[in-house]
């Protein structure tokens, strides 16, 4: 279960004073001071430094002998420790399991020698030291130090008769950002790392749908999951209202139209007959992006179907009559895959003998 951000903080104090026993007295608050001065104040944020990251945090308590000195081996090695500790316990599921760790728990693992290692790394030199760091990147450090992330690339959805086209441009933007899975609505992390790095990839994505998202229902998503920030539940309501709602169900009902009574010359088609194929073919694919699996045209019917639209076209007809001609003879018929490849086999040998080339001006 994700923690708001206000619950996150609320177990980064029990941490502290709980479980490290770092009480609010001032002789003893200046580890927590260092961290939140840091932007560091969540349980979450802390989980997710690196040993570079931790080595780099300087004391800030006004006027104290210690302000602006890096943390001591203590301090760090009480980060260091815990979030080896967190790595061998199942992933809190929600703000009571948080806050079910005990110092006792912690205690009993700090103390066990095959734990001791942990608080203070292996101080290497020359390259050996440049690699070693290199490798302590936590999937977070990665994800902030990699690509530059470009929020425009994302397209924009403001008219819902362009759905499937906004969808699928998401689909294919995220990788390239690497937020692919803020956008996969079966996707749950696991791991104390993987939750870290999701929740920088939701901060990220929530952004994105807030400028992204136009309409009235999109508006209405973002607004619903703002305390969280959580684009992934977001995205996935606005999926599911935009393929399971009465407006999906009457596009539906027009594509299946479409589908079973266009013919290639009813007057309506002006494009050229390997462009009507195609089109055909974009209208079934769209039918069935919106609707359930068992609604979905069978391969034979599709056929079908298809042989129909083009039928008032001889060149295109005579494949058919190619099949009837072989199926009398006992020879196999062809699958839909088939018979469309060599459908638009034929339409672009018609097309480029009756389609004239349009002229260059010179």
């Amino acid at each position: 279960m994700t923690l708001t951000r206000e619950q996150q903080k609320e177990v980064f104090a029990h941490i502290f004073h709980n479980v490290f026993n770092q009480t609010t007295e001032k002789e003893q608050a200046h580890l927590e001071r260092a961290l939140v001065a840091q932007g560091i104040n969540t349980v979450y944020d802390m989980l997710a430094m690196s040993d570079n990251a931790i080595e780099s945090v300087r004391y800030v308590s006004g006027g104290d002998t210690i302000n602006g000195k890096t943390l001591v081996l203590g301090h760090q090695g009480l980060i260091r420790v815990f979030k080896a500790f967190m790595k061998t316990k199942p992933v809190p599921n929600g703000k009571e399991a948080w806050e079910d760790i005990s110092k006792d728990d912690f205690d009993a693992y700090r103390v066990n020698p095959d734990h001791f290692a942990v608080a203070v790394p292996t101080i290497l030199s020359g390259n050996s030291a440049g690699n070693a760091v290199q490798s302590k990147r936590t999937p977070v450090d990665e994800f902030k130090r990699g690509i530059k992330r470009d929020a425009s690339q994302f397209p924009v959805f403001k008219d819902e008769a362009k759905w499937d086209l906004f969808q699928r441009s998401m689909l294919a933007t995220a990788p390239s950002q690497g937020v692919e899975n803020t956008l996969d609505a079966s996707y749950k992390p696991t791991t104390v790392d993987d939750i870290a790095l999701f929740e920088e990839q939701q901060k990220f994505m929530y952004a994105v749908l807030v400028k992204s998202l136009q309409t009235d229902f999109g508006k209405t998503c973002v607004r619903k999951h703002q305390e969280k920030g959580n684009a992934q539940l977001a995205f996935k309501e606005l999926s599911e209202e935009m393929n399971t709602s009465t407006r999906a169900s009457m596009e539906a009902s027009n594509y299946m139209s479409y589908i079973t009574s266009t013919r290639i010359d009813d007057g309506t088609w002006k494009g050229t007959a390997t462009s009507y194929i195609l089109h055909w073919q974009e209208q079934n694919r769209l039918y069935e992006a919106i609707t359930d699996r068992k609604k979905h045209l069978s391969s034979e019917l599709k056929k079908t179907l298809l042989e129909n639209a083009v039928h008032p076209m001889e060149e295109l007809r005579r494949i058919k009559i190619s099949e009837d001609e072989a199926r009398t003879r006992g020879q196999t018929t062809y699958s839909y895959v088939q018979y469309c490849t060599l459908l638009r086999s034929a339409a672009e040998s018609y097309d480029a003998k009756h389609i004239k080339p349009s002229r260059t001006s010179t």
